[in-house]
């Protein structure tokens, strides 16, 4: 049995979520403008799979909406008493959501490095892990989280590589 709700709830709780979604997506932009994505990027050693720079922005926004979308899943299937499986989503998800501002910060300040990449892997299988959390409440939440679940392992890869071919960076 789910909570009884008004109708202008859901929106408020998803503005909620947005705002958070946004909080930790600045975080992440603050710092990488800081140091110039488009000059320090491109000048390191790429392999020849690494996107382009102007990529990340785009796909981030897409993937920074989907998580939101995916949260805000679960919170409308919010029982009347609150079971495991939902407080362990929105645990894991509200986890992931500051592995994903911490990245980005630790990324430039230590460029390409082994901490980045730690963080990276820590967030790769956080999002895996609130996907799988998810799964438990709502289906089409974590199918929601799967792109950015895609995206992370492969930015996780990125970062081991881009940490292998630049070891001084």
């Amino acid at each position: 049995m789910e909570v009884p709700q008004n109708k202008t709830l859901p929106l408020i709780v998803l503005l909620g979520y947005l705002a958070a979604t946004c909080a930790a997506a600045v975080i992440g932009s603050y710092f990488t403008v800081q140091v110039s994505i488009t000059r320090f990027y491109a000048a390191l050693i790429k392999p020849a799979w690494a996107p382009p720079g102007w990529i990340f922005a785009p796909v981030w926004t897409a993937l920074y909406i989907s998580m939101c979308l995916a949260i805000w899943q679960v919170w409308r299937k919010k029982p009347m008493r609150p079971s495991r499986a939902y407080t362990r989503a929105h645990a894991s998800w509200w986890g992931q959501l500051a592995l994903n501002a911490l990245w980005p910060v630790i990324f430039w300040l230590q460029p390409a490095g082994m901490a980045a990449f730690v963080v990276c892997v820590s967030l790769a299988v956080a999002v895996w892990g609130c996907a799988a959390a998810m799964r438990r409440v709502s289906v089409a939440a974590a199918m929601l989280m799967l792109p950015y679940a895609c995206w992370v392992s492969f930015a996780t890869a990125l970062s081991w590589a881009l940490w292998s071919m630049n070891p001084t960076s």
